[in-house]
């Protein structure tokens, strides 16, 4: 009796290439091009700057700061650099922004458009 064959397998194709970069996908969407890289995760954001009130991670916050009292760089410095308050919006903005006319919530539902 003659062994049996051995079964036949194909090489793997790769996908056919994208007509745009990928870096232009959502993140959630790109093709996955090491599946053996583990995830990996900073927590929330929800750290604030005691200074400005920026939003950080904790990993963010200066090596000389300790994790009760955390001091961040990247936002205002430390308390360095210091913005004008911002003016309200004119009010055709203002009402796009916060009315609930259907044009105004169409305005906010496209805005990143």
């Amino acid at each position: 009796m003659a062994p049996p064959e051995p079964p036949i397998v194909s090489e793997a194709v790769p996908p056919p290439p994208l007509p745009f970069p990928v870096h232009l996908l959502p993140l959630a969407r790109r093709p996955i091009v090491e599946a053996n890289v583990p995830a990996h995760s900073l927590g929330p954001m929800n750290v604030k700057c005691p200074d400005c009130g920026a939003l950080h991670w904790m990993a963010e916050h200066l090596s000389q700061s300790s994790m009760k009292k955390p001091k961040f760089g990247k936002c205002c410095l430390s308390g360095k650099i210091e913005l004008p308050k911002l003016e309200p919006p004119p009010q055709p903005l203002r009402g796009l922004l916060e009315g609930d006319q259907p044009q105004a919530k169409k305005f906010r539902s496209d805005i990143r458009q």
